[in-house]
């Protein structure tokens, strides 16, 4: 059995003692190699063609991409192949039943307390809720699922009571002082031989002696009890035990509140947009996670309704800001200007082929000292498209996944530009 990742071990996203129990057990796993083609005869398979890959050094996010090493494919013998990829829903029985609703993951609206769906008398919870996650979410869900289906069978009201409880004076329990360092027990496995061929658990246990030790070893979970481990993990060393809390009064002359912002919700200008009915219509923030090694598509500069390379991304700027008329924002948020230009130049960066990156913008607003260098980077050194326009409307082009963008121009004539994807630059709100 082989394992084909395309990175190296260092950026595996799992666990080291789960790398290494899977080769104690005889597991191969090829790093930095990725498959090009599963390899058929007579229509069984046979094999699978591979190629090396190399890191390239960090990019502008810090990422190191695997690019194929030239003159390195190589075959490897298979009579089973297995892609691991993502996993979706699947939703066609009950898609079109009125009343349920669905986000553009293609998982399933619910209540977050209740877990009830759209429609009356239905209710929804694990994968179909939350896309793939562990399995005691999804027991957790079924428990709550199971308590409003009771109630509703019942004639309760669905909610009383079940709000989640949050505790504002918790007990510090801090590590007694006279408490001896020492290692984890190490948990007694069975050996490698006799785990083949069976379905017998692994972890063995500990026995009674072992168990009370180790459980004499817990702290309180969900409070702090001293263990100083944040201040190991802090990097930037900003943990500091040793301040207490200190009360002051000081004499200003005046209060401003800095209460916060969220991302402005772009689905109430679906008539604009199409940002819920169409998968390639994306938000700021849902477009960086695609950028993102731990992102829905793992770092892929791909689009969500085919997983292609895209050709051409458009940026609408000021979606949510700057437009008393449709959605009565009328301040500049002051970061989406830079914030596209950054996932612009990136873009460039991770696609495998010359990826047209075109700004849709009234101006371009770079606050901040050398801001306007970086804007010149992007347009002329880059390559980046800055187009001052106000869009007029985004609509889906008939028999493609790609999208017409209509536009007014400065000199008030209509034009149009297709692209491969739409990144909605949101403004923020004050909380």
């Amino acid at each position: 059995m082989t394992i084909l990742y395309r990175r190296s071990r260092e950026e595996m996203p799992a666990w080291e003692e789960e790398v290494a129990a899977a080769e104690a057990e005889g597991v191969k796993i090829a790093f930095l190699t990725a498959p090009q083609e599963g390899l058929t005869r007579e229509g069984r398979a046979v094999g699978i063609r591979c190629v090396d890959m190399k890191l390239t050094e960090p990019d502008s996010s810090g990422r190191r991409r695997p690019v194929p090493i030239p003159g390195s494919e190589h075959d490897i013998p298979a009579d089973l192949i297995i892609p691991a990829i993502g996993q979706r829903p699947d939703l066609s029985a009950i898609e079109e039943v009125t009343g349920l609703q669905f986000t553009r993951w293609g998982t399933a609206e619910t209540d977050p307390i209740t877990y009830a769906m759209g429609l009356d008398g239905v209710f929804a919870g694990g994968d179909l809720q939350t896309g793939p996650w562990v399995a005691i979410g999804a027991v957790a869900a079924g428990r709550e699922a199971a308590e409003s289906i009771v109630r509703y069978l019942d004639g309760r009201d669905l909610a009383e009571g079940r709000e989640s409880e949050e505790n504002e004076n918790p007990v510090y329990r801090p590590i007694p002082e006279n408490t001896a360092v020492k290692p984890q027990a190490r948990m007694p496995e069975l050996s490698v031989e006799k785990r083949a061929g069976n379905f017998s658990e692994v972890e063995i246990g500990f026995d009674e002696a072992a168990g009370r030790e180790e459980a004499e070893r817990c702290l309180n979970c969900g409070y702090c009890s001293e263990c100083y481990q944040c201040v190991d993990a802090c990097l930037a060393g900003a943990v500091d035990h040793t301040q207490r809390a200190e009360e002051k009064t000081i004499d200003v002359g005046a209060v401003i509140l800095c209460p916060g912002s969220e991302p402005f919700d772009p689905s109430v200008l679906e008539e604009y947009y199409h940002y819920k009915s169409h998968p390639n219509v994306v938000t700021s923030l849902e477009f960086e996670r695609f950028l993102s090694a731990s992102g829905p598509t793992m770092g892929h500069m791909v689009r969500p309704s085919d997983h292609t390379e895209p050709a051409r991304i458009a940026w609408l700027q000021c979606v949510g800001s700057r437009d008393n008329n449709r959605c009565g924002n009328g301040y500049c948020s002051s970061v989406c200007c830079m914030y596209a230009m950054k996932d612009a130049m990136v873009a460039k960066e991770h696609a495998a082929g010359n990826l047209d990156c075109v700004i849709f913008n009234m101006d371009i607003r770079s606050f901040g000292k050398d801001y306007e260098k970086y804007y010149l980077r992007a347009k002329n050194e880059v390559g980046v498209r800055f187009v001052k326009a106000r869009i007029h409307t985004v609509d889906p082009v008939r028999g493609s996944d790609d999208l017409r963008i209509r536009y007014v121009n400065d000199d008030g004539t209509i034009q149009e530009e297709i692209v491969s994807l739409v990144v909605l630059s949101v403004g923020l709100q004050v909380s």
